[in-house]
């Protein structure tokens, strides 16, 4: 999986935390929506956790390009903004589910596994 977010602290927690599961490989780490897309380009994982806000256009910009590319990649939208309206521009924009950053990270776990379509033992990044 690849994973990006602008927040350098919660970059480097998830990849620690993901690091962790036997059945998650994060395959790359960025910091705004171009480098996400880049690295989902580069290694088409099966699924891209994506900052809903971060720069040069955000989770809603990546996911978009993501799916206009063609890529299998499924995308896991995380954020700090609980509003309909955000969560709906998200979603349209491509993300399979919404995870809020101050939910317990069994939550996040649980949203990256069912977009992989996994479960708990099988790889969830190849």
């Amino acid at each position: 999986m690849v994973l990006a977010d602008d927040q350098e602290a919660i970059v480097d927690a998830l990849t620690r935390l993901l690091a962790e599961q036997p059945d998650i490989e994060v395959l790359g780490a960025g910091r705004n929506a171009e480098e996400a897309l880049k690295l989902c380009i580069e290694h088409e994982p099966d699924v891209a956790v994506l900052d809903v806000r971060m720069p040069q256009g955000g989770g809603p910009v990546a996911a978009m390009e993501i799916r206009s590319r063609g890529l299998r990649t499924r995308v896991v939208a995380l954020s700090a903004f609980d509003d309909n309206a955000t969560r709906d521009h998200m979603m349209a924009s491509g993300a399979v589910s919404y995870v809020l950053k101050d939910r317990p990270v069994s939550e996040l776990l649980e949203a990256i596994r069912q977009a992989a379509g996994s479960s708990q033992g099988e790889s969830v990044a190849s």
